[in-house]
């Protein structure tokens, strides 16, 4: 899996990460984003598939998008890192 998906890191303090829903994009965060980075560094993603993230090769599941989120944070030395999650990004973060 590849550890590339497109986010915008903002603020900073202890790092919080927000994923977004189904058909959503980092931008879902738009009213919370100005606020919540005033006092987090804050990383909110586009998932494979959505906003500028291209899709994942071959099977699209929760299973296939948590592995490429879990290779993010990986990549980007964020594991155990505060996370926030809408819908299905919610479930991910589970």
């Amino acid at each position: 899996m590849s550890a590339l998906m497109h986010h915008v890191r903002l603020g900073s303090g202890r790092p919080v990460l927000l994923v977004h829903g189904l058909g959503g994009n980092w931008r879902s965060w738009a009213p919370i984003l100005e606020q919540l980075s005033q006092q987090r560094e804050v990383f909110a993603i586009d998932l494979p598939g959505h906003g500028q993230t291209p899709p994942l090769a071959g099977e699209v599941s929760i299973r296939t998008l948590g592995d490429a989120l879990t290779d993010f944070l990986e990549a980007q030395g964020l594991l155990g890192v505060d996370t926030v999650g809408s819908s299905m990004g919610a479930r991910l973060v589970l």
